[in-house]
């Protein structure tokens, strides 16, 4: 494999033209280490979500797994559950509107949930980094950064939360709207032990 972002050498042994990127880690309470990372197929037509993981004891990584197909979908993030359940997160379009869908392998494999959908306060054509948090609580909160456009022009940008009030319920909220003509690009969330959430 190839590219800059490339997370490690040794851990996907793709061929060809295959780039990898957007690596995010974590650790479990055993101190084994996961990794998630976009891989790009060598056609350039379709990027699949990878996983991987190596256990503490370890030096190296088992075989990646295909997660799924992630494609027009932001940056994907991963967190680590009680039980040491693996859960993914990455916000996709669907026409113009926002999913916010979870991955996780509670039963033994992946299984995905568009967990939340938002219509855009105009026509979007863009998203930026998706992101997936769990609060103090064990509360999941999802975000992504949101461009509106109306042709070539961008007529809003904000910044939208989805997060879970209970366990499987979601509820959403809007953060951050800049005047238009503005960008949002590269965004970062903190949650905080308040369970406050800062967008940057």
């Amino acid at each position: 494999a190839t590219g800059g972002d490339c997370p490690a050498p040794g851990i996907d042994s793709s061929t060809g033209s295959a780039e990898l990127a957007w690596p995010d880690i974590a650790f479990d309470a055993s101190g084994n280490l996961h990794l998630l990372y976009l891989k790009e197929r060598s056609d350039g037509l379709a990027r699949d979500i990878m996983y991987s993981m190596k256990a503490a004891s370890g030096t190296t990584f088992s075989t990646p797994v295909t997660v799924m197909n992630a494609g027009n979908s932001g940056r994907p993030s991963l967190v680590v559950e009680a039980g040491n359940k693996i859960s993914i997160g990455d916000v996709f379009l669907t026409g113009t509107t926002v999913n916010f869908r979870v991955t996780t392998n509670a039963s033994g494999s992946f299984a995905s949930s568009t967990v939340a959908t938002h219509t855009p306060l105009t026509p979007t054509t863009e998203i930026t980094n998706g992101f997936l948090k769990v609060n103090a609580t064990g509360r999941k909160v999802m975000g992504v950064g949101v461009v509106g456009k109306n042709g070539s022009t961008f007529v809003s940008t904000y910044f939208r939360l989805a997060y879970e009030t209970s366990p499987g319920i979601w509820a959403q909220e809007t953060m951050d709207t800049d005047v238009a003509g503005a960008y949002i690009q590269n965004p970062a969330m903190i949650v905080r032990p308040n369970k406050s959430v800062t967008a940057l």
